[in-house]
């Protein structure tokens, strides 16, 4: 709802246009604390700031149908992917990344991290 988690929101504002922070924002919390809603907030944000381009956005969920979604291993491959579409520098390492280790995919998120 507007005017809701405004504090939320500016502080993680703020982080996005600190240029001297880490780059990833993990959202953790219990059910119904209101994660989604802030992640799309943010999604929402990121496309009519232009100070700041949204990188990617992975939603986690445990009731949702799609595997993938409930599958934290796909966390890293699918930003990697958003990456890749946004960056030719980006896309270039990645691919030589996976010719190196192809089945990247498949290991536990810290590997896949790295």
């Amino acid at each position: 709802m507007d005017g809701t988690r405004v504090q939320v929101l500016q502080a993680i504002e703020s982080w996005i246009l600190n240029q001297r922070v880490q780059q990833i924002f993990w959202l953790a919390g219990k059910a119904g604390m209101g994660k989604t809603a802030i992640a799309r907030t943010v999604c929402t944000l990121g496309q009519d700031n232009t100070k700041f381009i949204l990188g990617g956005s992975f939603f986690c969920s445990r009731s949702n149908g799609v595997f993938g979604q409930r599958d934290v291993r796909c966390i890293v491959p699918t930003l990697a992917q958003l990456l890749a579409r946004q960056s030719t520098e980006f896309s270039e390492a990645l691919a030589a990344e996976l010719k190196r280790d192809p089945d990247i995919l498949h290991q536990q998120v810290a590997e896949q991290f790295k």
